[in-house]
């Protein structure tokens, strides 16, 4: 017979060593908080939801969008290497930053803190939490070697162009400048197309797919899937994308 144990709040946690209170402890896939100090082989509880505090990176944060924490960051007004969250990705999420959950307020760049609710995420915007984060300062290629990765684009004018398609690529494209500062763009090879999903309407051969720029937000994003014969179809979409004539 099933009974109830706890409300899932907090979990039993026993650490092999002492953990000092609000450190984050990952256990496979499951992340918590201490709220307490925590001695060696004691029953003591993780937190798993919850709003938290969490010292950030000398960078601006959206609310809604999904946070990490990078164990050696930087943190504004803190200790150098002792550990910050960040929203803007990178190729360091692949080395094995914490996904966190989704900031809950707004941060400017200058704040020592972002808050964050644990383990909470929008089902729309994808977390990435296997797959690579590359950072796109300016136009470039996806490699297929990189299928499966998101590349978060920073600058104005950035075009990704998609390798021919084949079955088992799938690529993300993400724009992670401020709102309104960048038109991203994702391009096709001269035989391949977007072929629509979610609202979207199909392409021709050829033609670009853009985030514009007046209407981006940071966070906006495209998931292309191939279908190995005639382009991409549209995983996952959040935000504006114009289909070129």
């Amino acid at each position: 017979m099933i009974s109830f144990y706890q409300n899932g709040k907090s979990i039993d946690y026993t650490p092999a060593v002492d953990v000092a209170a609000g450190t984050i402890v990952v256990q496979k896939g499951l992340v918590g908080i201490t709220k307490l100090d925590i001695p060696a082989n004691v029953k003591g509880a993780l937190a798993v939801e919850g709003v938290f505090a969490v010292p950030k990176k000398n960078e601006a944060f959206a609310a809604g969008l999904t946070v990490w924490f990078d164990a050696d960051g930087n943190p504004q007004g803190g200790v150098a290497g002792s550990g910050a969250a960040t929203q803007i990705g990178g190729d360091a999420q692949a080395a094995g930053d914490t996904l966190l959950g989704t900031a809950v307020i707004a941060a400017a760049a200058a704040d020592q803190f972002v808050y964050v609710a644990l383990n909470k995420f929008d089902a729309r915007i994808p977390t990435f939490a296997g797959n690579a984060r590359i950072t796109k300062a300016a136009s470039a290629n996806a490699a297929v070697t990189e299928s499966g990765s998101c590349y978060d684009c920073t600058a104005d004018n950035t075009v990704i162009t998609l390798p021919a398609t084949a079955v088992g690529l799938e690529f993300t494209i993400m724009n992670m400048a401020a709102d309104g500062g960048a038109l991203v763009e994702v391009d096709f090879q001269a035989a391949d197309k977007n072929l629509g999903g979610l609202g979207v309407a199909a392409g021709g051969d050829g033609k670009k797919l853009s985030n514009t720029k007046a209407t981006a937000k940071k966070g906006d994003f495209i998931t292309f899937v191939a279908d190995g014969t005639d382009g991409y179809r549209i995983k996952a979409i959040h935000g504006t994308w114009a289909q070129e004539n």
